[in-house]
């Protein structure tokens, strides 16, 4: 444990928490992924106030998962690369769009 916190200062005020106004003007493609059992963040609260206040955000509640969320590349990987949309708020035009590297497979990952 001595070691984990030689290099690592955990935070010990409050977590910082967005506005659901700030969270309502989102409009680029938003993946939250949290756990059902994480002892640190009330994420059943956080699941229910994104999907209140960013309707088109995608929010994954891992049931039986902690703070820690492990095997979740690939549902990372998937929502990088449907999330090619084009989002204008009259001032710029942004493109979201997955693009093929080298370092990433081609192929969809299978999901059983």
């Amino acid at each position: 444990m001595l070691l984990t916190f030689k290099n690592f200062k955990p935070r010990m005020q409050a977590q910082p928490t967005f506005q659901d106004e700030v969270l309502r003007r989102l409009t680029m493609p938003l993946l939250a992924i949290a756990g059902g059992r994480d002892a640190m963040l009330d994420s059943h609260q956080t699941k229910q106030r994104l999907e209140a206040a960013v309707p088109h955000a995608t929010v994954r509640l891992l049931p039986g998962v902690g703070h820690r969320l492990p095997d979740q590349s690939d549902v990372v990987l998937d929502f990088l690369r449907d999330s090619n949309v084009v989002v204008s708020d009259g001032r710029q035009r942004l493109q979201y769009a997955w693009h093929q590297s080298p370092h990433v497979r081609a192929e969809r990952p299978q999901i059983a």
